[in-house]
């Protein structure tokens, strides 16, 4: 369990780095508080996070369904 944790941790600070990202390449003046402007950097990180959650546990089932295919292949031969 800690590694799931590991895992999630790891995946929400791509997706706040990412929102960051955003944030300092968003070449518009700001118009504001820095406050609210925070809080979307949040919002976005945790659709991000959201995203790379999904595509991300959708390839390590789906890289699971493969392995134990080839297992049990193997098994026949």
């Amino acid at each position: 369990m800690k590694k799931l944790h590991f895992y999630l941790l790891v995946i929400y600070i791509i997706s706040l780095s990412i929102s960051f990202l955003g944030y300092i390449v968003d070449a518009e003046e700001s118009k504001n508080a820095f406050v609210y402007e925070m809080f979307e950097v949040f919002m976005m990180s945790l659709l991000v996070f959201g995203f790379l959650f999904i595509s991300f546990s959708a390839l390590y089932f789906l890289f699971r369904v493969f392995k134990s295919i080839s297992n049990s292949e193997q098994l026949v031969d």
